[in-house]
C-alpha cells in the first residue's frame, strides 16, 4: 500500500500559480519592494487558495529572528502563576510571538538550565519572574532582551507590582473593620516582594493596633509547628498572610481548631487567586492586575527586540486591591436567604472603604 505523503506548499507553488516571479511573492508578503495592487491582490488570492504558511526556520534564517519568547516562572502549582502565563501569552499573540513557558520549581539550577536552552532554541526574548533575589542570568545579560517581572533585581528592566503598598492595604482593610491585634504570616523575606508586604503592613499597623505575632512560611504554603501553636493560642483577632496560599492554609487550621472566619479572626491574602472566590468563606485579598503586568512586560520585551538598546526600565504601580465584604464584617461574601440582596463587595481606596468602588495603588510611571 501506497503511503500517502503530505506536500508543503512553497514559494514557487505561489509564483507559479499567480504567474510572477518568487521575489514578486516574497515582496507581497513581505510588505516590500514596488508591487501593483492588482498583482498584490492576485498573489494573496493565490496563497489563501493554497493555503500557504511562510517558513518560520527560513524566515528565522533571513531576519535573525524567531517570533518566540520565552516565559520562566516559578511555580505553576501556585495559581497566580498560570493567571500570569495566560496573561503574557494573549498580549504575544497579539504581537504576533510565539511563548515558550518553562517552571522552574523554584530553582536557581533549573533557571540556568531553562535560559541556556532557550538561547539555544533561539528565542528572540526572555520574560523573567525570578525564583530568588540571585542574579543566575547574569552572563546572559547582553546577549538576549531580558523583562523582570515582580523582583527588584539591578541592570534589569523591570515591571513592578507596588509591593510595599498592597502590604499596606491589607492592613488598612482590617483596621477600617475595628480589628487591632494582628497576626503576620509572612512569606518567604528573603526575596523582595514578600519583604515590601510585610513592611507596608507593618508601617500601616503602628500607633493604630498591635502585631501580637509574626512568623514565616515558605511558598509551599506549609504551616510549621510554631504557627499552629499561635493561632491556637487565639492571642489576634486578624490576619495578613503573605499570598493567597498561606492564608488558605491558616484558614483550614483555624477551621480545624473550632475559629470561625471571619466572625472569630479577620483574614486577608495577597493575590486574588481565582480558588479563592469559591471556598467558603471566600476569601478577601490584594488583586494584583494580571493582564496589566503581563501587557507591559510584553511590550516592553518586543521594544528590547525590535529597537535599539537604551536604559534598564523600571514600570512601577502595576496594582489594584479588591475586598469581598460586608460593612459590619472584615471581607468576606455572605450567604443570605433567597429573598434577601447580597451585600455587594467592598472596594478599598485610600483610607476608605466604599461600595461598589475600585482603587489603584498608584498610576504606572516610568522611572
Amino acid at each position: 500500500m501506497r503511503k500517502s505523503a503530505v506536500t508543503r506548499t512553497t514559494l514557487k507553488d505561489v509564483a507559479a500559480m499567480a504567474g510572477v516571479s518568487v521575489a514578486t511573492v516574497s515582496y507581497v508578503l513581505n510588505g516590500t519592494g514596488s508591487v501593483s495592487t492588482e498583482v498584490a491582490e492576485r498573489v494573496r488570492a493565490v496563497v489563501d487558495r493554497l493555503g500557504y504558511r511562510p517558513n518560520s526556520m527560513a524566515q528565522a534564517m533571513r531576519t535573525g529572528r524567531t517570533a518566540t519568547l520565552g516565559l520562566i516562572l516559578p511555580d505553576l502549582l501556585n495559581p497566580f502563576f498560570p493567571g500570569l502565563a495566560r496573561s503574557v501569552d494573549a498580549v504575544a499573540r497579539k504581537l504576533g510571538y510565539c511563548t515558550f513557558l518553562a517552571d522552574t520549581n523554584i530553582s536557581p539550577e533549573v533557571e540556568e538550565d531553562v535560559m541556556r536552552n532557550f538561547v539555544r532554541r533561539g528565542v528572540d526574548g526572555v520574560i523573567w519572574f525570578p525564583a530568588t533575589q540571585h542574579d543566575t542570568f547574569a552572563e546572559f545579560r547582553g546577549k538576549i532582551p531580558i523583562v523582570v517581572v515582580d523582583q527588584d533585581l539591578p541592570d534589569y528592566d523591570l515591571v513592578l507590582p507596588d509591593h510595599w503598598r498592597g502590604g499596606e492595604l491589607q492592613a488598612e482593610h482590617l483596621l477600617a473593620s475595628g480589628r487591632t491585634r494582628i497576626g503576620l504570616i509572612n512569606g518567604p523575606q528573603s526575596v523582595d516582594n514578600m519583604r515590601l508586604r510585610r513592611e507596608g503592613s507593618v508601617a500601616a499597623i503602628a500607633g493604630r493596633g498591635t502585631v501580637v505575632w509574626e512568623f514565616e512560611a515558605e511558598f509551599d504554603a506549609q504551616l510549621s509547628s510554631e504557627i499552629l501553636a499561635a493561632l491556637a493560642r487565639r492571642e489576634m483577632d486578624a490576619i495578613i498572610a503573605g499570598n493567597d496560599l498561606i492564608a488558605l492554609s491558616a484558614m483550614q487550621a483555624m477551621g480545624a481548631m473550632g475559629l470561625r472566619v471571619p466572625e472569630d479572626v479577620s483574614l486577608v491574602g495577597f493575590d486574588d487567586i481565582d480558588i479563592a472566590r469559591f471556598i467558603a468563606p471566600t476569601l478577601s485579598s490584594v488583586r494584583i492586575q494580571l493582564d496589566e503586568l503581563g501587557e507591559l512586560a510584553v511590550h516592553r520585551l518586543v521594544q528590547l527586540i525590535t529597537g535599539p538598546a537604551d536604559a534598564p526600565h523600571r514600570r512601577r504601580g502595576v496594582d489594584g486591591a479588591g475586598f469581598g465584604g460586608s460593612p459590619g464584617g472584615v471581607g468576606w461574601w455572605e450567604i443570605v436567604p433567597a429573598q434577601r440582596r447580597p451585600r455587594p463587595r467592598l472596594r478599598l481606596r485610600p483610607g476608605v472603604l466604599q461600595r461598589g468602588e475600585t482603587f489603584k495603588c498608584s498610576q504606572s510611571t516610568l522611572e
